[in-house]
């Protein structure tokens, strides 16, 4: 199966690991909603949607169901990262699951680390309110006004 990352770069292949020139390369959809959050011990528990299935600003509309044939890749490693920053992991995604409204997930955020700590107070404290989801785009309708993404391939949930 022949991969897009962006219109102008194919790409024939998954690679073996993650790498940041790979992520830059990704396509990013943000989402800024209110997160659901609770400590637990060392962990942060964070829980809200990170896509929906409105139209964004950029005139591209995720189908339902468009995850759902890969999720199992993303459950391989469910990374959360600090804004696309394979270098500023955050924690893990523990559960994800498409719902009626989009991806809704849950993770936890590592409060043992002083990225964890000042990332977790800042959605707390409401000045942090968006996931952005890193993808790629497998199957998807262009000739319409409003480009419909029908499958993707999620790489990475950020913060």
């Amino acid at each position: 199966m022949k991969l897009k990352i962006k219109e102008s770069q194919p790409v024939d292949f998954e690679p073996a690991e993650l790498t940041q020139e790979f992520i830059n390369g990704l396509c990013k959809k943000t989402l800024f909603n209110k997160f659901e959050t609770k400590a637990k011990g060392n962990r942060g528990i964070i829980k809200g949607f990170a896509s929906t299935y409105d139209v964004d600003e950029g005139g591209d509309m995720i189908r339902p169901g468009a995850f759902s044939e890969d999720l199992d890749k993303f459950a391989i490693n469910p990374v959360m990262l600090f804004s696309h920053q394979l270098n500023l992991i955050l924690g893990t995604w523990k559960s994800f699951e498409e719902q009626a409204g989009g991806l809704y997930v849950e993770g936890e955020i590592n409060l043992k680390t002083q990225l964890g700590k000042d990332t977790y107070a800042l959605i707390s404290d409401g000045d942090l309110k968006g996931m952005s989801i890193g993808y790629s785009i497998l199957e998807r309708d262009n000739e319409k006004e409003i480009q419909l993404l029908k499958r993707l391939r999620l790489w990475e949930i950020s913060t």
